[in-house]
């Protein structure tokens, strides 16, 4: 199957933005339709985002997309009916990979509802 080159996303979120950029972190979080084997375009800012140049690019192949169904109170993965509470070691991991700060699931939730609004969102972690 030929790969689907997606469209070019900005990494905003200054911990991650340097991680991504030198092949540290090799995950996101987005909404959005994913397949493993998509191309994945990324970069960053010099300065404000939207109002500067960008100041890096790289483009990355998904290995592994996993739904994601993020809510302010709990999260559940893969469409599995099981919750996960955004307290706990699982959600904790998922922040360390992601590269928040400081790596743990509140805070992870945090910058979720903070990009998405508070809410049920359905999104995809994608790993490259």
């Amino acid at each position: 199957m030929a790969k689907m080159r997606q469209r070019w996303r900005a990494i905003t979120y200054k911990p991650k933005a340097e991680a991504v950029r030198d092949g540290l972190c090799r995950q996101t979080i987005r909404k959005g339709e994913f397949a493993v084997g998509d191309i994945q375009p990324f970069h960053g800012w010099e300065g404000l985002p939207y109002r500067s140049p960008w100041s890096w690019r790289r483009e990355f192949v998904l290995i592994e997309v996993v739904p994601i169904l993020a809510a302010p109170t709990y999260f559940a993965i893969g469409g599995a009916p099981r919750r996960y509470d955004w307290r706990g070691s699982y959600a904790d991991e998922l922040a360390r990979l992601d590269y928040i700060d400081p790596p743990t699931g509140a805070a992870l939730r945090d910058v979720l509802m903070g990009f998405h609004g508070r809410g049920k969102h359905e999104l995809s972690i994608l790993r490259w």
